[in-house]
C-alpha cells in the first residue's frame, strides 16, 4: 500500500471542530482525530495561528485549510503519516528526516539537544530508537504502513452536531467500513455481529429488521419508524439496501426522538454515504466464493476542474448468487454518483443519488412440528428434523422484484462567527413485488406442511426536508454551543395483497413427499385471489387486501451543549413532533378489493419529548456520562374493532464510562441501562389489523472496546447482559424472544508490519448468544414455556490477507466456520407457526481489490 496513501485518507472524512488556536495544537487535534501521523519540524509552525475548522473534510482538506497562507505544503509519505515542509518560496526550517511509527500529530525540535520526537496530545517522549532515526539526518525512504481503520473519534449521528465520541452521553457503535468489511456484515441485520446486545432473524423476504436490547423495531414497507436513516434522513423498512454506496454507520443506542422525531426507544442506525473528495482516488475489485457467488464493486472519485472545486465521486456495485437453501438466490445492482461544489472554503452543495434493482428468492420461514399429545405442551413441539438446505421449503415461484431510487442534495454554510447551517433535502421511492410460497402454521405428526401462497405489491414515496443551525454562544465567559432544527416528512403509498391458505391434509403436500404438483396453482394477479376462480377443494381460506396512505410528519428540535467547565459538559434537548396520518383500507373478501377505497380515515397526535446528558471528564482519558430521553411514534395500527390504538411512548436511561487509551487509537465504554416502551402493538397475519400486548422493558449492561492495540493489530470487542420483559397485562412477564440474555462478540486483526513477511496478515471473530426460554402469545402451546427451542450459538469466522504490494489487496475468508445451525424467529408473529428461519451455511469468499 506504499505511495498511495493519498487515496486511501481522503476517504476518511471526519468532522472537525476546532477554534483558532496555534498551528501547533490544530495539528495535533488533526492527527490525534484521524489516527495519522504528523511529523514537522517544531521551529516551522512557531508564531503561526491556525484559522477555525469547523467542516465536514477528509484529512488532506483539513490540513489544506490550517496550513492556507502559512508557506507550509504538506505530503502523504504513506497511508498513516503525513510530512510538513515549507514551500519553494518560503524560508522556513526544511521537513523532518525519517518517518514516524506513533499515532497522532508529532513535533520535531532540532533545536534539542537530543532533537527528540515528540507526541503533543500526550506530551511525552518518543522512544529512544525514534528519536535516534529522526537525530540521523537520513533522508526520507518509501515505507509500508498498513493496517485497518476500526475506530474514528467524533460522531455526528446523536446530536446532528459534530462531538467527540468521549462527549456524547450515549452507547454507540462505531462501524467503519473495514469493520463491515471484515465481519463480514452484508446487511444492516448483520450488525448482530459485532453488537453484543444484537440478535438476527435470519429472514430472507427482503425487509429489514433491527434488533436493539432486546427491542424489535418496526419494519416493512411504508412503516415510518425504521431504526434505518441514511444520511440523517428516514427511509422505508421495504428494501434491503446494498452497503456499497456507504462508508460506515453508527448505532446510537437508546431515545433518538429529540433529533430524529418519530423513532422508538430502542436505536437508531444512520448509514453515512461516501462524498466525493478532491484528490483522485478509488479501488475496484471482484470476489467469488460458494454457493456461485459473484461479486464486483467499483469506486472513483476526485477534483472535476483544476481548482478542486467541483468534486465528483460514483460508486457501483453488482451482486449474482446462489444461496444456501434450495431455489435461493440474490441478484442486485447498485449505482451511485455524487457531485459537489465548494462555492468557497464556507460554501458548498452536494448532491447525490442512488438507484438499487435487487431480485431474489422469497422465503418467510416457517413454524414448528406437532409431534402429538397435548397441544398446549411445549413437549408436544419441536423444529422439523430436516436440512438446512430444505427447511424453508420453498419453490421456484417465489421470487421478488424490488427496486429503490434515492435522490439527496444538501448545502452548506458556514458564517463567519463559525456557526453552520446546514439544509437538506431527499426524495425516495421504492416498489416491489414478491410472489411467494410461505408455511404459516405447524406441521403434523406425519409431516404434512400448511402452505400459503403469497404476492405483495407495494409502492412507497418519501420526500423529507431539514434546515439545521448550530454554533457557539458565550455565556459567563464560556462558549456553548446551540442547534436549531426543523424537519418535515411526507409518505405517500400504497399496498396490496392476496394470499391463498391450504392445509397439508387438503394438498397432501408434506416432507416426505415434495411434490409441488400437489400445491394449488399460484393465482396470476391479487385480483385472481377469488374463490370463484380457483378450484374448489384446493384451498381452505383465501383473501385479499389493500390499502394506501399519506402520513405527514413535522417537528422543530432545539439543543444545547453548556459547557459550564473544561471538564462538564451538559446537553438538553427538547422536540416539538406533530403527525398528520392518513389510511384507506380494504379488507379481506374479493369484493370489497374490487371496490373503491373508501375515504381516508385521519388522525393526529402530536407530543414533546425531551433529552438531558451530561458527560464530566474525570481525567484527559475517561469520561463518565448520564442519560435521559423520551420517545413518541404515533400509528396507524387499527384494532379488530375498528379503533385507532394510539401512539407508542418510550423511556431510555443509561449511565457508564467512556475512554480511551494509545493516545486516542483505542476507544472503550461501559454503560447500565434501562429502556421502557409501550404500549405495544402486533399485526394479525393477513389482515390489516393489529393487537395491544402491553409494555416491555429492557435492562442490563454492554461494554465495548475498539480500535488499534498495537501498529497492525486492531480489535473490536463487545460484551452485553441483560433482562428483558414484557410487563403488565396478559403477557405480563413474558420474556422477549429479540434479544440474547448475554452476549459476546470478538473480532480481530494482525498485519505483519516489517520484515519478509510484511503485508500479510489474519484475523477472525467469534459471535455467542446465550438465549433464554419464550413463551409464544399466540397460536398452539400459547403460553407454554420452551426453555431449549432457540438454543445459545457459537459462529466463528476467519480471515488471511495479503496488503503487501503496492495498490493490490488480497484476502480470503471463511464465514461461519464450524458450520454452526440454529435457528431464530422473524419477530413478525409472537408465535410457533410461522417465521422461524435458519442461520447460512459455512461459506468462503476471496476478493481481490485494485486501488488507484
Amino acid at each position: 500500500m506504499a505511495c498511495h496513501a493519498t487515496a486511501a485518507v481522503a476517504l476518511d472524512a471526519s468532522y472537525f471542530n476546532l477554534p483558532s488556536q496555534p498551528l501547533s495544537a490544530s495539528l495535533s487535534a488533526i492527527g490525534t482525530q484521524s489516527s495519522v501521523n504528523i511529523v514537522f519540524d517544531a521551529s516551522l509552525v512557531d508564531g503561526i495561528i491556525a484559522p477555525p475548522l469547523n467542516a465536514e473534510l477528509s484529512i488532506d482538506q483539513a490540513l489544506a485549510r490550517v496550513l492556507k497562507g502559512s508557506g507550509i505544503q504538506h505530503r502523504f509519505l504513506d497511508e498513516r503519516t503525513i510530512v510538513l515542509s515549507a514551500t519553494a518560496s518560503s524560508n522556513s526550517a526544511s521537513r523532518p528526516s525519517k518517518r514516524v511509527a506513533t499515532t497522532g500529530a508529532l513535533l520535531m525540535d532540532e533545536s534539542a539537544p537530543s532533537a527528540r520526537l515528540r507526541l503533543a496530545q500526550a506530551e511525552q517522549a518518543a522512544s529512544t530508537s525514534t528519536a535516534e532515526v529522526a537525530k540521523s539526518g537520513e533522508s526520507l525512504e518509501e515505507v509500508v504502513v498498513t493496517g485497518l481503520n476500526f475506530n474514528y473519534q467524533t460522531v455526528e449521528s446523536a446530536n446532528k452536531m459534530p462531538l467527540s465520541t468521549k462527549d456524547t452521553p450515549q452507547s454507540l457503535k462505531l462501524i467503519t467500513e473495514d469493520v463491515i468489511d471484515f465481519a463480514s456484515i452484508k446487511s444492516f441485520e448483520d450488525a448482530y455481529k459485532i453488537d453484543a446486545s444484537g440478535v438476527a432473524a435470519h429472514a430472507q423476504d427482503g425487509y429489514i429488521r433491527n434488533f436493539y436490547r432486546g427491542f424489535r423495531v418496526s419494519y416493512g414497507s411504508g412503516t415510518n419508524t425504521s431504526a434505518i436513516k441514511v444520511d440523517g434522513f428516514r427511509m422505508t423498512g421495504g428494501i434491503n439496501l446494498d452497503l456499497a454506496p456507504f462508508e460506515r454507520f453508527e448505532i446510537i443506542k437508546g431515545s433518538t426522538s429529540t433529533m430524529y422525531g418519530q423513532s422508538q426507544v430502542a436505536g437508531t442506525l444512520n448509514a453515512i454515504s461516501k462524498k466525493p473528495q478532491a484528490e483522485p482516488g478509488g479501488s475496484i475489485s471482484v470476489e467469488g466464493g460458494s454457493y456461485n457467488h459473484y461479486r464486483a464493486d467499483f469506486d472513483a472519485y476526485g477534483a472535476l476542474t483544476d481548482d478542486q472545486r467541483l468534486q465528483g465521486r460514483i460508486v457501483a456495485a453488482y451482486l449474482d448468487e446462489e444461496s444456501y437453501v434450495d431455489y435461493g438466490f440474490n441478484k442486485r445492482y447498485v449505482i451511485a454518483p455524487s457531485i459537489k461544489y465548494e462555492f468557497n472554503d464556507d460554501t458548498s452543495v452536494l448532491v447525490r443519488a442512488q438507484y438499487q434493482n435487487y431480485d431474489f428468492s422469497v422465503d418467510f420461514g416457517r413454524g414448528l412440528q406437532y409431534l402429538g399429545g397435548d397441544p398446549d405442551a411445549a413437549a408436544s413441539y419441536r423444529i422439523p428434523n430436516v436440512s438446512r438446505s430444505l427447511y424453508t421449503l420453498g419453490m421456484p415461484v417465489s421470487k421478488a422484484a424490488t427496486e429503490a431510487l434515492f435522490l439527496q442534495a444538501v448545502a452548506e454554510h458556514r458564517f463567519g462567527n463559525d456557526w453552520m447551517f446546514r439544509g437538506s433535502v431527499q426524495s425516495n421511492h421504492f416498489n416491489g413485488e414478491r410472489n411467494a410460497l410461505g408455511h404459516y402454521g405447524v406441521m403434523s405428526p406425519d409431516g404434512l406442511l400448511p402452505v400459503t401462497l403469497y404476492d405483495n405489491e407495494n409502492d412507497d414515496d418519501v420526500f423529507s426536508g431539514e434546515v439545521n443551525l448550530f454554533g457557539d454562544v458565550e455565556l459567563f465567559g464560556r462558549d456553548h454551543t446551540l442547534f436549531f432544527g426543523f424537519d418535515y416528512a411526507r409518505y405517500d403509498g400504497s399496498q396490496q395483497q392476496g394470499y391463498l391458505v391450504a392445509s397439508g391434509e387438503t394438498t397432501g403436500f408434506g416432507i416426505n413427499d415434495l411434490d409441488f404438483s400437489l400445491l394449488p396453482r399460484h393465482p396470476s394477479s391479487i385480483g385472481a385471489y377469488d374463490p370463484d376462480q380457483l378450484p374448489a377443494g384446493t384451498f381452505d381460506e383465501v383473501g385479499v387486501f389493500k390499502g394506501k396512505y399519506d402520513n405527514k410528519e413535522y417537528g422543530a428540535t432545539l439543543q444545547a451543549i453548556l459547557k459550564p467547565t473544561d471538564d462538564l459538559k451538559v446537553i438538553l434537548g427538547a422536540r416539538y413532533s406533530k403527525a398528520e396520518l392518513a389510511t384507506s383500507e380494504a379488507c379481506c373478501s374479493i369484493e370489497e378489493y374490487r371496490a373503491p377505497l373508501g375515504p381516508y380515515q385521519r388522525i393526529e397526535a402530536d407530543a414533546w419529548t425531551y433529552q438531558a446528558g451530561m458527560t464530566y471528564a474525570f481525567t484527559r482519558r475517561v469520561n463518565g456520562y448520564i442519560n435521559y430521553g423520551d420517545t413518541f411514534v404515533p400509528r396507524t395500527d387499527v384494532g379488530e374493532d375498528g379503533n385507532f390504538l394510539g401512539p407508542e411512548r418510550g423511556k431510555s436511561y443509561e449511565i457508564g464510562f467512556k475512554g480511551d487509551l494509545f493516545a486516542g487509537r483505542l476507544s472503550w465504554s461501559t454503560a447500565l441501562f434501562r429502556l421502557e416502551r409501550g404500549p405495544l402493538a402486533e399485526s394479525v397475519l393477513n389482515t390489516p389489523y393489529s393487537r395491544l400486548l402491553g409494555e416491555q422493558r429492557s435492562q442490563g449492561i454492554e461494554v465495548d472496546m475498539q480500535g488499534e492495540v498495537l501498529s497492525g493489530w486492531d480489535v473490536y470487542l463487545s460484551l452485553a447482559a441483560m433482562e428483558n420483559e414484557y410487563v403488565g397485562g396478559e403477557f405480563d412477564g413474558y420474556p422477549s424472544p429479540f434479544g440474547p440474555r448475554a452476549g459476546a462478540s470478538f473480532y480481530s486483526s494482525y498485519e505483519i508490519q516489517e520484515g519478509a513477511w510484511r503485508g500479510f496478515g489474519a484475523g477472525g471473530g467469534i459471535v455467542y448468544k446465550h438465549r433464554g426460554t419464550i413463551r409464544p402469545f399466540f397460536g398452539p402451546a400459547a403460553g407454554a414455556r420452551f426453555e431449549n427451542l432457540f438454543d445459545d450459538y457459537t459462529e466463528v469466522d476467519l480471515r488471511v490477507f495479503y496488503y503487501g504490494l503496492e495498490n493490490w489487496r488480497f484476502e480470503l475468508g471463511v464465514t461461519n466456520v464450524f458450520n454452526e445451525l440454529y435457528y431464530s424467529p422473524d419477530g413478525q408473529d409472537l408465535s410457533v407457526e410461522y417465521g422461524i428461519s435458519p442461520n447460512p451455511a459455512r461459506e468462503f469468499i476471496g476478493r481481490i481489490t485494485r486501488t488507484f
